[in-house]
């Protein structure tokens, strides 16, 4: 975020004078503004996936709507059955 607002900021900073007449101030202060503001947004979004992928919770901080393993659950059901029997 703090790279988007400095790559902003640097575009208001540039001087009319040294950009060639073909090229339109607004039109490069708008297109920064535009790749900054859609790359927080998409790459914002994607935090979540990309933490719960890299930093798996541990045992304690596990929660019931986490996917278990299928061979977990089996094991769990298989020693609830010999605590009933």
């Amino acid at each position: 975020m703090i790279r988007g607002a400095i790559a902003f900021g640097l575009v208001l900073k540039v001087d009319e004078n040294l950009i060639p007449e073909k090229y339109n101030l607004q039109v490069i202060t708008t297109t920064a503004l535009t790749l900054v503001i859609s790359t927080t947004i998409v790459f914002g979004s994607m935090m979540p996936l990309v933490q719960k992928k890299l930093v798996p919770p541990k045992e304690d901080e596990a929660h019931e709507y986490d996917e278990v393993d299928s061979d977990d659950a089996n094991d769990t059901s298989q020693a609830d059955d010999k605590k009933v029997n």
